[in-house]
């Protein structure tokens, strides 16, 4: 999308609606990917949306958007990791739209950007991330994210807006889940769980699946009885 900037005045693009997701709740209206390991879940929290009308006249046309962080949480429910996500969905009178780019920060500093535009095309939505950041256990961050956003008018003109989604408290897990016998590793990891490297020690076939967390394992070397790095490997 051009860079050129339509300057639609103070009220313009001004009548939001304002969401605040609970903790918990699954950002609206956004894709969501899993990560390399099938089992993990995705979440968002902290997550402003709304919607944005030329001039704040609905009739002039607008769009949708949202801007939130989302975590990664492991089988046993603990985040592991956190990302910043931004979409913007086209409403009316919109030839296209765009994610110019989205951050992850703190209160004071940037942490991780996308600084590649993500255009919608003729595609009905843009959605843009960032890349992930591992959260440390027994830590909390209080992170935000700020999305910046281009919209591309049925006359041509082209308007441009920011948005800064309220901060969240993420904190990694404060202890890792310790499992009496395989048995109950299982119903959470059904493959087991590896440090981070690890092989499969055997004669047959090796097995690949298992969960990677050096934090797991390791409170639970008592379930591995090869000693290869992975514990109660299942196939």
């Amino acid at each position: 999308m051009p860079q050129s900037h339509v300057n639609i005045g103070g009220s313009g693009l001004s009548r939001i609606r304002t969401v605040m997701v609970t903790l918990t709740a699954v950002i609206v209206g956004m894709v969501v990917f899993a990560t390399t390991a099938t089992a993990d879940t995705i979440v968002g929290q902290g997550t402003l949306s709304g919607d944005r009308y030329r001039g704040g006249v609905s009739s002039a046309g607008g769009i949708n958007f949202a801007a939130g962080v989302q975590v990664n949480r492991d089988p046993a429910g603990e985040i592991t990791h956190v990302r910043a996500a931004a979409r913007i969905t086209k409403l009316t009178k919109v030839t296209a739209v765009q994610v110019d780019s989205v951050a992850l920060g703190t209160a004071t500093s940037a942490v991780i950007a996308n600084n590649t535009p993500k255009n919608s095309g003729t595609a009905a939505s843009a959605t843009s991330y960032t890349g992930w950041r591992g959260v440390t256990p027994k830590t909390c961050t209080n992170y935000r994210v700020r999305a910046n956003y281009s919209i591309r008018w049925t006359d041509g003109a082209i308007s441009k807006f920011s948005v800064l989604s309220p901060l969240t408290r993420v904190c990694g897990p404060t202890a890792a889940p310790a499992y009496a016998n395989c048995d109950a590793m299982h119903k959470v990891f059904p493959h087991g769980v590896g440090r981070s490297g690890a092989v499969d020690h055997t004669s047959g076939t090796r097995v690949t699946t298992f969960y990677v967390s050096s934090w797991i394992y390791n409170a639970n070397t008592a379930r591995d009885a090869d000693k290869d790095g992975i514990a109660c490997e299942k196939a």
